[in-house]
Order: C-alpha cells, then structure tokens, then sequence
C-alpha cells in the first residue's frame, strides 16, 4: 500500500475534492478491523509507525503520549481522554515514565464506510475528527467503550451488527463534542445551561431557572425546547447521573451513599432517574 506524506496527502484530497463522499456522523456505516481492550505489559511504546486505517485509543486508566505529523508536537493524553489516530501518518503512541503499572487503554480500527478507504482518498469525516478529545465527564462515552469491548470478545449471530450499532452511537457522540454540542444555541440558553450545571448536586429546575433570570416557568421550558430539545429538569438530572457515575467509578460508594451525593433524596427515584438516562440501573452499572 502507498503511503503518504501529510502534505502530499492532502493535496491529493484537494485534487479530488468535487468527487470524495463526504461523510457525516448519520451516514456512517462502520468497517471494523480490530478492536482490544487491555491492560498495559511489556509493550509501553507503539511506533514509529503508520496504520492504514483510523483508529480510536480510549484512555481508561494511566498517563500517555502522542506525538505524529509534520509538525511532530507531543500531546499528553490522561484518563477519559480520546486519541483518534489518522491512517498514513507517522507517529509514536508511548505510555509515559512509570505509568504502565495498571494503565489500560481501548482501542478500535476502523473505516467509517464498508469498502472505502479513508487513507485511499474514498471519503471524507464531516466533521473531521479531532486528534484528542477530552470525555472525563462524559461516562456514555466511557460506557460505550466497554460495551464495544464486550461485544467484540463474545461469540454471537449479531455480534457484528452490535459493533457497528456501538460504534454509530459512539462516533455520533464524539462528534457532539467535536461540533460544539452547543453551538447553535443562543447566549441566554448557554447561560441557563451553566446556570444548571454550577448548582449540581442541588436542588435546581425550571423554577430556580426562572427566578434568576426573572423569567416564567413556562418560558423558560420554551426556551429550552427550542433551542435544546430538552426541559430544565431533564438537564440537571443528566449532570446529577453523571456525577453519580463518577462517584460509583471512582469513589466506590454504595448506591445510597452515592444518590445522596448526586442530590437525590430518594432511592428508588434516584434508580428511576438513572435508568432512564443511562438504560440501566445504578446497580447494574457497578458490575460492568
């Protein structure tokens, strides 16, 4: 397979710009190459080297770097961190001093379309795909990359269907992140929306939104609507979940501990709401 130059590459991008398909998050219909999800051994250096496909690296635990492309700049990648590793580009992957002792990573090959190559000039990601993305907040993400992890080591009729499923939702997430989930929103919703998320694990919704910014309950829910698609209430309490998913993770609390922490009184509401906005219970969430 030929290999490219960056420059070269993108000039030969340019020269056929009017005929790549362009490749938006909803068009995506996945190849899978290769997929693992391990803990760090002898091997604490990938590279120099260059892949002929994309390849997503999830930072699950430990502390990495990347340095690749003309300008050969390091970027340090920490838990929660995406690096998405473009095909045809020399780099180095390395975990960094003595952080391989229980670093893990995930990683997943891949083109975006069936039969295409990216590498080949075939298509092109709209958006294209930042090289780091940081997701320490985001524990879907997190979530689907463990989901994808099993899915791809269980024999099974549907397994690669699950894995393009898995890696749609993921991609189409990352690409939230890489638009700007917010950037169609105006000023007033964006400062409602902080608003929210500085007062988790509090008691906050369309009332407390509406007396700070001496609006009705009912116009602030339009707002909302039109330019989020959501309600104040449905806001805070995706933060509140993910702040609970946080604390299960990291701190190792029980659920109830863990609910009071997150601003829930109730336990059985507390385990309602996060079914809701995570698909499964907080109990269930802990064994995966």
């Amino acid at each position: 397979m030929e290999i490219y130059s960056l420059s070269l590459y993108y000039n030969k991008i340019m020269r056929r710009k009017e005929k790549i398909k362009r490749v938006s998050p909803e068009d995506v219909v996945p190849e899978i190459h290769h997929s693992s999800y391990f803990k760090l051994g002898c091997v604490t250096e990938w590279g120099p080297r260059i892949i002929p496909d994309y390849e997503l690296i999830y930072i699950v635990a430990g502390r990495f770097s990347y340095s690749g492309g003309e300008e050969s700049e390091k970027r340090v990648l920490l838990e929660g961190d995406v690096l998405c590793i473009p095909p045809g580009v020399m780099h180095v992957f390395r975990c960094e001093g003595h952080a391989a002792y229980g670093a893990i990573i995930s990683c997943i090959h891949f083109e975006l379309i069936e039969r295409a190559s990216r590498l080949s000039c075939d298509y092109i990601p709209d958006p294209e795909p930042q090289l780091v993305t940081p997701t320490s907040g985001d524990h879907t993400i997190q979530q689907l990359f463990r989901n994808f992890s099993v899915a791809a080591a269980r024999s099974s009729i549907f397994r690669d269907s699950l894995l393009k499923n898995i890696f749609r939702e993921l991609w189409l997430r990352l690409s939230e992140c890489w638009l700007g989930e917010n950037r169609n929103v105006n000023i007033r919703a964006r400062e409602m929306l902080a608003f929210i998320e500085s007062r988790i694990p509090g008691r906050v919704g369309r009332r407390e939104v509406s007396k700070a910014f001496h609006l009705s309950p009912e116009h602030v829910n339009t707002i909302f609507k039109s330019q989020l698609g959501t309600t104040p209430t449905q806001v805070a309490n995706r933060a509140r979940v993910n702040l609970a998913c946080r604390l299960l993770l990291e701190e190792g609390l029980s659920i109830k501990e863990t609910a009071e922490k997150a601003g829930f009184s109730d336990l059985f509401y507390f385990s309602k709401v996060f079914k809701k906005v995570m698909g499964f219970s907080p109990r269930h969430f802990r064994r995966k």
